[in-house]
């Protein structure tokens, strides 16, 4: 008994000293605490109207139906993520990344303001909402939020403050989502009115969204690869900088042929979608991400 009650006395001081960590961590870094704010407005603001709002709109026009359009539609919000991903992430290495972040976050937040355009008792104004979420998740797999972080933090901070990324998550879904289930749908002690949770999810998307704005990057230079990385990885980023450069965008064959042309346009599309594979296929770190990533799925 005295040395269970030791282990737990243990856990209990590492959680205490790992909370306390970050919160000095990000009292310390200001930008670093937007983010974090910013993140978790975006997943509560996309969580919220889905718990209250969709879920009853699905359930009373689908009907039986909703299993297999629910389906459907994660097909395709799958395959958007996939195809996509890597060029939204080239894009967010070739922007300000603040930038890319707000155009992530739009993407998620747009199938709830259609509600509010459309209306929320239709199923017109159903389906286009489903249609806008399926071609606003482009930046799922991107991860630009993680990204963003990165910029703004240290290096010799970056892993406590990935750790603090995910607690900022997870906490402000809970507080966001668990609290508003736990007073309209447990304790009914609030009507279920899907007009207060459109007008709350605008206010949170604004809110996050001036948050993203409001963020301040010290150094304009994104973080150099750590040492130790292969050649190939370091010659494969240095192509895709290139490629980043607006004169490289511009670039125009100079025969001027039609069939020429589209030829050229084509290749810089399908080096947009080879260039994450092959920049995984020179990094043995990122192979191993992907394997371990795939086997969590």
């Amino acid at each position: 008994m005295g040395e269970e009650s030791d282990s737990d006395d243990e856990e209990v001081e590492s959680c205490w000293n790992a909370l306390c960590s970050g919160f000095k961590l990000c009292s310390g870094n200001c930008e670093l605490g937007k983010v974090l704010l910013a993140s978790g407005l975006q997943m509560a603001s996309v969580a919220l109207p889905e718990t209250f709002v969709f879920a009853l709109l699905r359930a009373r026009i689908w009907g039986n139906n909703m299993s297999s359009y629910m389906a459907y539609a994660a097909i395709g919000i799958n395959s958007v993520a996939v195809i996509f991903g890597g060029p939204f992430g080239r894009f967010s290495d070739c922007v300000d990344r603040r930038l890319a972040a707000a155009v992530f976050a739009i993407g998620t937040f747009a199938p709830t303001w259609s509600l509010l355009i459309f209306g929320h008792t239709t199923a017109k104004a159903l389906w286009i909402s489903t249609v806008i979420k399926v071609v606003g998740s482009y930046g799922l797999t991107s991860n630009v939020m993680l990204a963003l972080i990165n910029d703004v933090t240290p290096a010799e901070d970056r892993e406590e403050a990935v750790g603090a990324y995910y607690a900022a998550n997870n906490l402000m879904s809970l507080t966001m989502t668990g609290i508003p289930v736990l007073l309209v749908l447990i304790l009914r002690v609030v009507p279920n009115v899907p007009t207060i949770f459109l007008i709350a999810q605008v206010v949170l998307s604004g809110l996050c969204l001036l948050l993203l704005s409001s963020v301040r990057i010290k150094s304009n230079e994104r973080p150099e690869q750590e040492d130790g990385s292969s050649d190939s990885e370091s010659g494969l980023v240095k192509s895709q900088r290139l490629c980043c450069k607006p004169s490289a965008a511009r670039e125009v064959p100079q025969s001027g042929s039609c069939v020429s042309a589209m030829s050229h346009r084509m290749r810089r599309i399908a080096r947009q979608f080879i260039m994450p594979v092959r920049l995984a296929c020179g990094n043995r770190r990122l192979r191993r991400l992907w394997c371990c990533g795939f086997m969590l799925m």
